[in-house]
């Protein structure tokens, strides 16, 4: 009997773990486990290779805004979700996006994909203004690029998560396509 009640504890807490969050990742979501928060029954791939960012320069401008796409290959995908986070090194958001197309929305320093066909998304990335102008500390922002290749089956169980991080630094004038 206990076994019982257990197994339908579970399952309905898978339930409404699937339906949670319909809309796409939790704004707020930790960065350091992204997606993995909710679709965690399989291994994460990491750093991965199927997520990728244009527009991002490798020392960014303090104010100036990067027009940004990314993309998520993952053919085998039913379905496929995107996040994005901008954080500097230590925690703290960094910048500002804004949803430049209806696939896509933003909020602060994190955007998600609204559009679970795509395979591409674009945001407006504006740098922090006080980026690196008293504290070393600040300088570094970390990029973190999060991607489920989705089963399609509405739960959190059978589905492969992406996770991606890239570093910018310092000040600069130039700017560079990362891979």
């Amino acid at each position: 009997m206990k076994e019982a009640a257990f197994a339908l504890c579970v399952a309905c807490g898978a339930a409404s773990a699937a339906l949670a969050f319909p809309d796409g990742a939790p704004w707020g979501m930790d960065p350091a486990e992204g997606c993995n928060q909710c679709h965690f029954d399989g291994d994460m791939v990491v750093p991965s290779a199927a997520l990728a960012v244009d527009g991002l320069p490798e020392r960014p401008l303090p104010g100036h805004r990067y027009r940004l796409h990314i993309g998520f290959e993952a053919p085998d995908a039913a379905l496929r979700g995107m996040a994005v986070q901008m954080f500097y090194e230590y925690g703290a958001p960094a910048g500002e996006l804004k949803a430049v197309t209806s696939a896509v929305e933003a909020q602060g320093s994190m955007g998600r994909s609204r559009e679970t066909a795509a395979q591409s998304w674009e945001f407006e990335w504006t740098a922090p203004q006080d980026m690196g102008q008293k504290d070393a500390d600040r300088r570094a922002i970390m990029v973190h690029l999060w991607g489920n290749a989705a089963n399609g089956d509405g739960s959190p169980f059978g589905d492969q998560i992406h996770h991606r991080i890239i570093p910018l630094n310092g000040l600069s004038k130039g700017s560079a396509k990362r891979p």
